[in-house]
């Protein structure tokens, strides 16, 4: 099983536990979190990036902001994700936290940072950089919440992954 079906696995757990103890109108969660995710959905099919996405003229600034920001944030989830080990004690969202952190760090295959590093450099871009904010500007969001997540009940750092995770692929 790879690292983010069992960070979702783990996460749902713990998030239908907990809606369950402190809910007992689950189905109202459900369909609350259904709507949610559809809502979304519909934002990123009509998003004026998709467009670009679809018709494969993705403009190179846009290109090279991404991969910039890609770079950034995987160097810092590992340590993030250390961060957030350290804190939870949930054995089944532990367990998924560290096998996340394996494949981040290329346990199995190649390290994250590294296919990024790949990425921006095939763009012809230095992965070099002293500042974060001057390489890659778009990048302190990522880095404020990489930052603010651990402050977070286990609850939350786990819909948070879990939302993290799932997303990645789209």
């Amino acid at each position: 099983m790879n690292h983010p079906s069992q960070v979702a696995t783990a996460s749902f757990e713990l998030l239908k536990t907990k809606s369950i103890n402190s809910n007992p109108q689950v189905g109202d969660a459900k369909r609350l979190l259904d709507l949610e995710v559809a809502h979304y959905a519909h934002k990123m099919a009509h998003h004026p990036i998709a467009k670009f996405c679809n018709t494969q003229t993705l403009p190179r600034e846009i290109l090279e902001e991404f991969a910039k920001l890609q770079f950034v944030d995987s160097i810092l989830w590992v340590p993030m994700l250390a961060l957030l080990k350290g804190k939870i004690k949930a054995p089944r969202l532990s367990k998924a936290v560290l096998a996340n952190m394996l494949c981040e760090a290329g346990a199995d295959g190649m390290p994250h940072v590294t296919m990024c590093q790949n990425f921006v450099e095939s763009l012809g871009i230095s992965p070099r950089y002293g500042d974060y904010t001057t390489f890659a500007p778009s990048s302190a969001h990522p880095v404020e919440i990489m930052m603010a997540i651990q402050d977070h009940d286990e609850g939350f750092i786990a819909g948070w992954l879990l939302a993290a995770e799932t997303l990645v692929p789209i």
